[in-house]
């Protein structure tokens, strides 16, 4: 034994032996995998700029193998040492996958393995159950929009080690809002958009632009022009992720209901076009495409009823705000929409709203493509959601719609090509396809897989043997990438989300 060997230091060297020999190793941070795998990444929420849920790297699995599925890891917030419920899609660069939790951590954990990398917790408050719903990688850093105490603000963090990067100040327009969009970058352009008070007339949700190296607000303005507010429009708060068009560099995203009683704006229910080019337009909306009205009939809120009752609170359901006495059923676009190109070579935009109805519009002109009603009354209100964020692999549009239905729709004129049964209820949940395979996960727990051609069934796993914990899925998604199914069961029965790799 060499004579410099401390008494300490010895007692040291037996414990870590012991350990060794125990099986029990000093618990320290793994790595990310290998960055560079063939069957690619999905660095955010809609895997590309423009949402297209797709993954064009994936070879393996397919119709033919896809029912083969098993897990290869499952790891939850509460073994990873943080907190909270996962309600985005999971996101996978650089050999990790990031999540962020509705309790405030950004966590990192090895692509292969689930082993915890690192993990951060933000200085976030809660919001509609929480407050940081996903995730974007950009080089080198992980983007994060969030909820503070003083409002929303967008972050980067190293996305090796988890350090904060930067952090912006508070995105608002002259009133309190809050966000939920996972934050999507362009051009060195952080975006973030906010949304609320739920129903609130005196709202002002807008879309905020942040300096994506420094953190610095740079450009954004409300959705509906200030002009407009001060006559009494209120609204076009947007919830979801948006799209970018790199060709041209506008962004787009679907709004919500309007937050009158009775006035409703051409930006409220609509899929709202905004400018991404430096300059004083930037982050300012320049059209739309407008969805279906809140009442579904354009001027129904205009009656005796509306302006005798419509403020009155115990004639507002479920405690929302939203007027019966107006007619108001609040069918906003609730999920992400998704870009392609047509047979004529025009890139369209689309997008899924509460209605039940689904819209297309051409980017360039935001005029209708095609529509098509995948639900219908009473199932297409707010009590039963449509609010799943679609997927396309260029030839068909693929979403799910109440009550617990997979539509395939043609991206050319919307036709159907075919309908099959989820069997859930509510569906929130964003789709992903790659390979000739759709994926969903749904309500009743489960990851269910496609075939893309003809909608036959081919996987049905259940995420609570999977995960052995009682857990549940409302919003949480499906990514794609290094040849494994990333799908996550979004609270457990002890409030944490949980993660699952299947191969």
């Amino acid at each position: 034994m060499p004579r410099h060997l401390s008494r300490s230091m010895l007692i040291t060297a037996l414990l870590v032996t012991a350990l060794l020999v125990a099986g029990l190793t000093p618990a320290r941070a793994a790595a990310c995998a290998p960055a560079e795998h063939s069957g690619g990444d999905w660095p955010m929420h809609g895997h590309d700029l423009q949402g297209t849920r797709s993954q064009p790297a994936e070879q393996l699995l397919g119709p033919d193998t896809a029912g083969a599925l098993e897990p290869a890891w499952a790891v939850s917030t509460t073994v990873l040492g943080a907190q909270g419920g996962l309600l985005s899609t999971p996101v996978i660069a650089n050999g990790c996958v990031y999540v962020g939790t509705s309790a405030g951590w950004v966590i990192a954990v090895n692509a292969d393995t689930g082993e915890l990398v690192w993990k951060t917790k933000l200085d976030s408050g809660t919001q509609g159950g929480g407050s940081i719903f996903g995730v974007a990688v950009e080089g080198p850093a992980v983007h994060v929009n969030f909820f503070s105490p003083a409002g929303p603000r967008a972050t980067a963090l190293d996305a090796s080690g988890g350090t904060v990067l930067w952090t912006s100040d508070p995105i608002e327009f002259g009133y309190p809002n809050g966000v939920i969009s996972t934050a999507i970058v362009w051009d060195g352009k952080h975006i973030v958009p906010t949304q609320g008070p739920d129903a609130d007339p005196h709202a002002r949700p807008g879309i905020g632009i942040v300096d994506a190296s420094t953190g610095a607000i740079i450009g954004g303005g409300t959705v509906i022009p200030e002009e407009d507010l001060d006559r009494g429009y209120a609204g076009g708060g947007i919830w979801t992720t948006p799209v970018v068009d790199p060709e041209t560099g506008f962004g787009y995203a679907g709004t919500a209901n309007p937050y009158s009683k009775r006035l409703e704006h051409e930006y409220d229910n609509a899929i709202v076009k905004f400018d991404l080019h430096d300059g004083p337009m930037l982050g300012r909306v320049v059209d739309a495409y407008k969805g279906n009205v809140d009442q579904f009939v354009a001027g129904a809120a205009r009656q005796p009823a509306c302006d005798m009752f419509g403020d009155n609170p115990l004639l507002w359901y479920h405690d929302s705000g939203f007027s019966i006495a107006c007619l108001q059923l609040d069918v906003d676009f609730g999920g992400s929409p998704t870009m392609f190109g047509n047979d004529r070579g025009r890139l369209i935009v689309a997008d899924f709203q509460k209605s039940g109805v689904v819209h297309a519009a051409f980017a360039d002109t935001m005029q209708g493509a095609w529509t098509t009603t995948i639900s219908v009354p009473p199932m297409a209100t707010y009590t039963a959601g449509n609010s799943s964020s679609m997927a396309n692999d260029g030839e068909r549009v693929y979403v799910t719609g109440n009550p617990g239905v997979m539509w395939a729709l043609d991206v050319d004129d919307g036709r159907v090509s075919w309908a099959s049964p989820v069997g859930d209820q509510i569906d929130y949940h964003s789709l992903a396809v790659a390979n000739g395979v759709v994926y969903t996960t749904a309500t009743h727990s489960t990851l269910l897989a496609y075939d893309a051609r003809t909608g036959a069934p081919l996987l049905v796993r259940s995420l609570i043997a999977d995960t052995q914990d009682f857990c549940y899925t409302i919003s949480g998604g499906v990514a794609v990438a290094r040849n494994s199914v990333y799908a996550v069961c979004d609270n457990g029965t002890n409030g944490s989300g949980w993660l699952v790799a299947y191969r």
